[in-house]
């Protein structure tokens, strides 16, 4: 078994496994427990459609503790909002503004004329991201 199992690339404990059949294919996520919590939080994200399943959740467990009810994971939540298209929708996100090209300015002032100097520069993003800088005036 463990030449055919080097063979296969695997461990000889999953082929084992295998052969012998006790390995059931996982089924759907189902308790029945979830029967008794689906309207009250569908109540809850028709009361509060902007709540997400975090908030939900702390909502339904307080409702069911008030009740003397155990509470409910946060997770179960979501997959329950999730199998009931309860959830909120993604929001998009927008990439960073990276601009073209900007100005930038270095220079020195005083009160002597020949003391001050001033360069106004340009740098400018190629579409391959090389960077480029470019002096348009001095003073």
């Amino acid at each position: 078994m463990s030449v055919v199992a080097k063979t296969l690339g695997v461990s000889r404990s999953n082929l084992h496994d295998r052969l012998k059949g006790g390995a059931k294919p996982r089924r759907r996520y189902h308790k029945a427990q979830d029967a008794a919590v689906v309207p009250l939080i569908t109540a809850l994200v028709a009361a509060r459609p902007t709540y997400g399943y975090r908030r939900i959740a702390a909502l339904l467990n307080r409702q069911l503790r008030s009740e003397g009810l155990a509470p409910v994971n946060h997770k179960r939540v979501y997959r329950i909002m999730q199998t009931h298209n309860l959830l909120l929708a993604r929001k998009e996100t927008v990439p960073n503004f990276v601009p073209d090209a900007f100005f930038y300015a270095i220079g020195k002032r005083s009160s002597n004329m020949m003391a001050s100097w001033l360069l106004t520069a340009c740098h400018s993003r190629t579409e391959r991201f090389h960077s480029v800088d470019v002096a348009l005036s001095a003073r």
